[in-house]
């Protein structure tokens, strides 16, 4: 699989790239659910809202994609891009 970069600033994001490494991989939700040993149901609830699943369940989502989460230090000039949050 090539290499891409994901950068990844509001929550809504995560549903597009996700999907993307799916599609790329020529996997079906029924496909990921196997190999996370879940429903395909649940796949396409984590697929329309994976800003409610819990960090370890995002984490078993991206290893079954072969996925892995880097994180970078943001720039002063990235700051100002923040979308306010819903505590």
């Amino acid at each position: 699989m090539p290499t891409h970069t994901a950068r990844i600033t509001d929550p809504g994001q995560l549903r597009t790239h996700l999907l993307a490494y799916r599609r790329a991989q020529k996997l079906t939700q029924a496909d990921l659910a196997v190999r996370l040993g879940v429903t395909k149901q649940r796949i396409s609830a984590i697929e329309a809202a994976p800003d409610r699943i819990t960090v370890a369940q995002f984490i078993a989502v991206l290893r079954a994609l072969k996925v892995e989460l880097q994180l970078a230090a943001r720039t002063p000039a990235d700051d100002c891009t923040d979308a306010p949050v819903d505590w």
